[in-house]
Parts: C-alpha cells; structure tokens; sequence
C-alpha cells in the first residue's frame, strides 16, 4: 500500500509518496490500524507527472502511427483503367457524353489512372486516324479535373500490321504514314501523359528484322517528344516493352 503526503516537511515540504512496509495495534488494541514503518519512494508520481508521461506516450503513439501510415501509403496500390473510346468496327469515337459518363464511374470504382487507345485504319494503302483526337483532349481535360491522370497513350495497329504483312501495298510510304500519324498524335498529347506506346500490339512485325530501322524511328518520335517510348508487342500477353527514354 502506497500513502501521499500532501506537504512533507521531511522533503522540502514536497509532495510525497511513501511505501507502508507495516502496520501496528493502535491504542484501543486493534491490529493493523496505525502504521509503523514506511519507506519514501524515490519519485512522486502526482497528477502532473502523470499528464507529462501520458503526453509522451501520445508523441510516441503518434509518430509510430504515423510511420505505419506512410509505409502503407508507400505500397498502396494505385488503380488504373485502359480505355478505349473508338469503335474500330463503327469507324468512329464515342459522343463526348458518353465518355465523360464513363469518367465518372471510373471515378466512383476508384480508379486512378488511365491509359487511352487511339485507333487507326488501314485502308486500300491509305492510314489515317478512327480516333478524335480534339474530342480526347477535351475529356481527358474532364479526366484530370475529376483527378484521373493519364499516364499513357497507346496507338493500335491491327490494320496497319495486317497491311504490311500483306505485302500488298508500298510498304515504305505505309510506315511513313505510320510515322507521321505518331506526330500528330505526339504533338498533341505530349504535356497529358509520360509514355508513348508507338505501336500498340505489333505482333509479327517484332519478329521481321527488315522492320527495325521503322521502329527505331518510330521509338525516336516519342523520344524526340519527350515522351518515355515503347512497344506492346502481343494482345496475348507480356506487357509494354520501353526502350527508348
């Protein structure tokens, strides 16, 4: 049992807390009513020394919570979503509306980041665009103010591929179309996002070493735009292949 003494004449008029080690009979005979020897405890824990511990363990707590916080913050998974607003087989893109409706569900799943696919056709030797690439600008500003960033620009080449392995048509003014339909889609996307994929699902055209000085410099319009560029060699599987930044 521990007793407090308010002001200790003994300790400076201090408060101070003392152990009892034992009690006596008081005068009336009745035992364990009066103590007798008692040992003063080195500190007093009073009421202020309490808050000044508890305060520390709330500083403590608090920075340890603050460290978990930032670790987790570390490895959080960060949602993205591929997006594709053109219908290669209506040869058209998606009315504003509907591409701004799907922002905002992409928005309401939690979704942080988009990667777009620009879509391209391929027809009698002639590439241009399905694509609208003002229309894209314009939601992926609507994108942005709803905190969505683009982080890639895709450019899909079925047609075209099919095109060269067709041996069909000029090849050389075929990739040429090719590069140029990259400027301008360069030129018009390179302050919205960090990597350039010049050539989305390339397939067999990674396999023919007669294509590789056309995808060198297809690399170097992204380069040369500021963009981190790269390829998407299969739909099968395997990822973006970066390597020219």
């Amino acid at each position: 049992m521990n007793v407090t003494v308010k002001v200790d004449e003994t300790n400076d008029n201090k408060m101070t807390d003392y152990k009892v080690k034992s009690l006596k009979s008081n005068e009336l005979g009745m035992n364990n009513t009066v103590i007798d020897e008692i040992e003063r405890l080195d500190v007093y824990i009073g009421i202020d020394e309490i808050k000044s511990q508890l305060d520390t363990i709330e500083s403590e707590s608090s920075s340890k919570i603050q460290k978990v916080n930032n670790a987790y913050r570390s490895f959080k998974p960060i949602f993205g979503h591929c997006v594709d607003w053109s219908s290669v087989g209506g040869n058209n893109t998606w009315e504003d509306e509907r591409i701004k409706t799907e922002i905002d569900s992409l928005v309401s799943y939690g979704v942080e980041k988009l990667s777009i696919t620009i879509q391209t056709r391929c027809v009698d030797g002639t590439v241009s665009l399905i694509s609208d690439l003002e229309r894209f600008k314009k939601c992926l500003d609507y994108a942005n103010e709803k905190g969505l960033e683009t982080t890639t620009i895709k450019v899909h080449c079925n047609q075209f591929r099919k095109a060269i392995e067709s041996n069909e048509y000029d090849n050389a003014n075929l990739k040429q179309q090719w590069l140029n339909i990259l400027n301008d889609i360069g030129d018009y996307f390179k302050s919205y996002c960090e990597y350039f994929v010049v050539i989305n699902e390339g397939e067999n055209l990674f396999s023919d070493s007669s294509h590789e000085e056309f995808l060198l410099k297809c690399l170097d319009v992204g380069k040369n735009k500021g963009f981190k560029s790269g390829f998407t060699p299969s739909s099968s599987g395997g990822g973006t292949i970066f390597l020219n930044q």
